[in-house]
């Protein structure tokens, strides 16, 4: 694993992007939720997942996305969302 690609980095990009646009809080990104969450379950698919981080103004590669989703997928391609 390339060391771009640690969560702990990934995790760094992610807020840094937020940062830049303002966002301080989660609570903003939530409202987005429902839109890619339609059935409720918590969980979307990597391509999901993806859509969902650029409607939030937040843009990772590909690699980035698959390890997210490595960190935190049961199956390997569902990822599940914990926004409470």
């Amino acid at each position: 694993m390339d060391w771009k690609n640690k969560p702990n980095q990934i995790f760094n990009k992610v807020k840094q992007q937020m940062y830049s646009k303002g966002v301080e809080s989660f609570h903003w990104v939530d409202q987005f939720t429902s839109q890619f969450d339609q059935n409720n379950t918590q969980t979307l698919t990597s391509h999901f997942f993806n859509l969902y981080l650029n409607k939030v103004g937040v843009f990772l590669s590909t690699q980035e996305i698959r390890n997210i989703r490595d960190l935190y997928s049961k199956n390997k391609g569902t990822i599940y969302l914990i926004l409470d």
